[in-house]
Order: C-alpha cells, then sequence, then structure tokens
C-alpha cells in the first residue's frame, strides 16, 4: 500500500541521516550484487520485444547481463542523463541509479520528492516516452511511489491515468 512505502521511504532517509549516504549505497550494493549463476532467461525474452526503450527503476545488471544474449537488436545504455545523447537506442535506461557508477541512488522520501527537480532529464525522457508509445509497467503494484509518479504525468500530459487503465 502507498503507506507501507511511505514508511519504507522514511526508513530509508532516517537510515542516510543516522549512518550516511555511504551506508546506503553499499548496503544495495550488497543486496544486488550476489554472487553465483543468475537466471535471465526471463530478462531475456522480454528484451527481445521491440521496445522503444526500457525503464528501469533497478540498480543491478540483470538487463545489462540479459542484453549481450539478445539476438534481434541490442540495446543502448542510460546511466546519467547525459548518455541520452550518445546511447544508440533502444536503450535499457536506470532511472534510478546503477552499478557500477551511477550515484546516488534514489532510496529516500526527499529523493522521491525532490526527483522531478533534480533528475529533469530522465522526467522529460518518460514523459516523450507517454506521448509517442504505449508504457508497459512490469513489476509495479500500482502504489509505489514509480507508478504514482507516471500515472500523475499521464494525466498532466492526456487529463487521464494510463494507470487506471493499466491495473
Amino acid at each position: 500500500s502507498p503507506k507501507e512505502y511511505a514508511n519504507i521511504l522514511q526508513v530509508m532517509e532516517e537510515v542516510q541521516s543516522a549512518l550516511g549516504q555511504d551506508v546506503i549505497e553499499e548496503t544495495v550494493r550488497a543486496l544486488c550484487d550476489r554472487p553465483g549463476p543468475k537466471d535471465l532467461a526471463l530478462h531475456r525474452e522480454l528484451l527481445e520485444f521491440p521496445w522503444a526503450d526500457v525503464f528501469t527503476t533497478n540498480y543491478d545488471m540483470l538487463l545489462e547481463d540479459a542484453a549481450k544474449d539478445v539476438i534481434s537488436h541490442s540495446y543502448g545504455y542510460v546511466y546519467e542523463e547525459t548518455d541520452f545523447v550518445t546511447a544508440p537506442k533502444p536503450r535499457i535506461v536506470k532511472v534510478h541509479g546503477s552499478f557500477p557508477s551511477s550515484r546516488p541512488f534514489i532510496v529516500t522520501g526527499k529523493d522521491y520528492r525532490e526527483y522531478e527537480r533534480t533528475h529533469q532529464g530522465f522526467v522529460n525522457a518518460v514523459r516523450q516516452t507517454l506521448l509517442e508509445n504505449t508504457l508497459v509497467l512490469i513489476g509495479y503494484s500500482g502504489e509505489d511511489p514509480d507508478s504514482i509518479s507516471i500515472a500523475s504525468l499521464s494525466f498532466e500530459i492526456f487529463g487521464v491515468s494510463i494507470i487506471s487503465i493499466l491495473f
């Protein structure tokens, strides 16, 4: 529920305040950077579709690893807003940061509240995608902060929330 997400974001804010951003980033890295074989079959199958772009909030490199085995086309990668200029389409766009370099990760309530101001390039890319393409959300509840932001953008553009259509 939205209340649960708000609680998680508040906890992350408190951890950041008490222990610092470095502790959060190392924890995220430890959780995502697990050694051993990974089953990327589903990731690879999803990437075989002819997407205009793939937007992800995940910090891990699973999509990038799976993209290496996609036969139908190659993906460019956007880790920072400046990458939009050089990354060929279709692109995997990491809107909340990514390993190995894109920092800071978007993890606190403050990060979400300031996102539209601090990450205008990513917001504009999603806005443009909403104008030109069908946006498919996979793995979202519809109640998390990202779905709510996309619903707000769709309402701003079209006067109707696409989230109500999709969920």
